[in-house]
């Protein structure tokens, strides 16, 4: 049986990723910060990614390892398809 190791950071660098990107859209401190937790935030989630096809080639069991790779594609559907679909309930007019 092997470990979860690079699955588990997986997960955790995943969660963390959108976090920091979810805070920079919050923060109107300065422009500096916002760009350092959106592009941190970035880079921990290709992190994510990379860590993921490590625990895959090295055969972790468990569907741990799965979640960075199905998870950010999802959320970035859901992000990029519900103004969409709020824009089709409420009508695409200007107010």
């Amino acid at each position: 049986m092997r470990n979860k190791k690079y699955s588990i950071w997986s997960f955790v660098l995943t969660i963390l990723g959108f976090l920091l990107i979810a805070m920079s859209y919050n923060i109107v401190l300065s422009s500096h910060i916002i760009s350092v937790l959106l592009f941190g935030g970035a880079g921990i989630l290709v992190l994510s990614i990379v860590l993921s096809i490590i625990s895959i080639i090295r055969g972790e069991i468990g569907r741990l390892k799965y979640f960075a790779l199905w998870f950010i594609p999802v959320v970035v559907i859901i992000v990029t398809i519900v103004p969409i679909i709020l824009m089709a309930m409420f009508g695409f007019n200007e107010p």
